[in-house]
């Protein structure tokens, strides 16, 4: 039988990747989401 006249029974939900990152990849990075608020919060100056 061809694969082309199969049904298709594939969850369409199966294929959605996790939208929130787990727990060990947030804290993978946590120390650079640190840094850039750090920046982010820095004083601003008119020097170029």
């Amino acid at each position: 039988m061809d694969e082309d006249f199969l049904p298709d029974t594939t969850d369409p939900l199966e294929n959605i990747p996790e939208i929130a990152p787990n727990e060990a990849e947030t804290l993978a990075y946590q120390h650079l989401i640190d840094r850039l608020e750090e920046i982010e919060n820095l004083p601003t100056t008119d020097a170029q």
